[in-house]
């Protein structure tokens, strides 16, 4: 597949690693490192693997 490659969504995994322990500060008065980690490598994969798959599909249909 010629084409540019889908690039890790590093900043935006950072960005809801901040929300998140910016949310446990308010929240709790305290942070929880590990788990605002946690939930951002998670959701950094599940954006990283949709845009994958919808610039696949993109692709297929424009051949």
């Amino acid at each position: 597949m010629a084409g540019s490659p889908v690039r890790f969504p590093i900043a935006e995994g950072f960005g809801i690693f901040v929300a998140i322990a910016a949310a446990d500060v308010l929240i709790a008065g305290e942070v929880n490192l590990f788990k605002a980690s946690l939930i951002a490598a998670g959701a950094a994969i599940v954006l990283y693997l949709a845009r994958r798959r919808l610039l696949a599909n993109r692709r297929r249909h424009l051949h």
